[in-house]
């Protein structure tokens, strides 16, 4: 028979933390559960850690070498059997007899996809320094929020039912930054996601804030922009394939108000590439770009865009003057600015001691 929950948690290198979060889950007070772990190559002693456990329950997967997280995600799906999946990473501890509230509320609503909660922040010492709470409440402001400026939800604690895990998997194995965005996007186009203002998770953060993932140094902002394409494709996927233009214009409503382009069954593609030009992030407004030239290219396509919104070559051309200077370009020309200021005073403090050294030179 198959539990109710499946906890899935993707360990690496997480031996000083991995055995707070097995106590959590193996000290609730509800027992229908299994608890899938799947180590990604460690390279410390997690592995032995979890051996210490000799729970029936526990399920552990190990991948022969460093897959990245949604491989791990994977192979958990792959492994589990439970109604509902929860997202616990190996380093976080769920809260005191949290899956009892958790049963309780998602089988109250038979019409969600799945339940995101708030979260404690807890230190490399278990102390809770901080919480975490929604800054968005409704699935319309996260979707508009994730399609025009960046991710607004974590899926730590986050809680599926199985069949629309289902049917995101498998997980792109490429994403790294914006994995949890990608999922969050599906989850959102699926249906109502519940978001409870309870803390079902401590989540681990170092006060320094330190992980893989948001460490702000440039490699990783890099990967983030490089990630972005994956991300808004989603949505193109999604519509393409739906034609659900009520949620495209409840979505969109402000956009097509000032820009006065609506969606239309066979101009999705244009639409969408149009609405991500009124996006304040560059990476959203080169993907809207070549999205619109990917339609312009095609002499069909072309044609169905020229009839319902008068787009000609000209228009395509001006699209450019919609662009609009991102942070980090903003930033970016900042440091320049800055730095051709300290290469002028370098030339002019130069010249200024020649002209000393030339009036020494004189007098003398």
């Amino acid at each position: 028979m198959s539990p109710k929950f499946s906890i899935i948690s993707p360990v690496y290198n997480h031996e000083k933390y991995v055995g707070f979060m097995i106590d959590s889950v193996l000290s609730q007070d509800f027992k229908d559960f299994e608890l899938i772990i799947v180590d990604d190559f460690s390279s410390d002693n997690s592995l032995g850690e979890i051996s210490k456990y000799k729970d029936s329950r526990i399920k552990l997967f190990k991948h022969e070498y460093n897959m990245g997280i949604n491989a791990g995600l994977n192979t958990a799906f792959k492994n589990s059997s439970g109604e509902y999946l929860i997202f616990l990473g190996g380093d976080d501890i769920l809260e005191t007899n949290i899956l009892s509230r958790i049963k309780e509320i998602i089988e109250s609503k038979n019409d969600i996809v799945a339940l995101e909660c708030e979260l404690h922040i807890i230190d490399e010492n278990n102390q809770i320094y901080r919480e975490w709470h929604f800054d968005y409440h409704n699935r319309l402001d996260i979707l508009r929020r994730m399609f025009f400026v960046a991710a607004c939800l974590t899926s730590t604690g986050l809680t599926i039912k199985r069949e629309y895990f289902a049917k995101m998997y498998p997980l792109p194995l490429g994403i790294c930054n914006h994995q949890d965005t990608f999922m969050q996007i599906k989850l959102f186009l699926y249906g109502e996601v519940d978001l409870i203002k309870e803390k079902f998770v401590r989540y681990r953060q170092t006060r320094e804030h330190k992980s893989i993932s948001n460490i702000r140094v440039p490699a990783t902002i890099n990967r983030e922009n490089y990630e972005v394409d994956s991300i808004m494709q989603v949505y193109l996927d999604y519509f393409l394939e739906s034609k659900d233009l009520e949620l495209l214009e409840k979505m969109f409503d402000k956009e097509i108000q000032s820009t006065g382009i609506k969606p239309y069954i066979d101009t999705i593609e244009f639409f969408l590439g149009r609405m991500a030009l009124e996006s304040s992030e560059s990476c959203r407004e080169f993907w809207g770009y070549h999205t619109i030239m990917n339609v312009y290219n095609d002499l069909k396509k072309q044609e169905i865009i020229r009839e319902k919104y008068n787009f000609t070559f000209k228009d395509l051309v001006a699209l450019s003057n919609l662009y609009k200077d991102s942070k980090f370009d903003t930033i970016k020309r900042k440091y320049l600015g800055y730095r051709k200021r300290f290469n002028m005073m370098i030339i002019v403090s130069v010249v200024l001691l020649a002209i000393v050294i030339v009036l020494l030179f004189t007098r003398n």
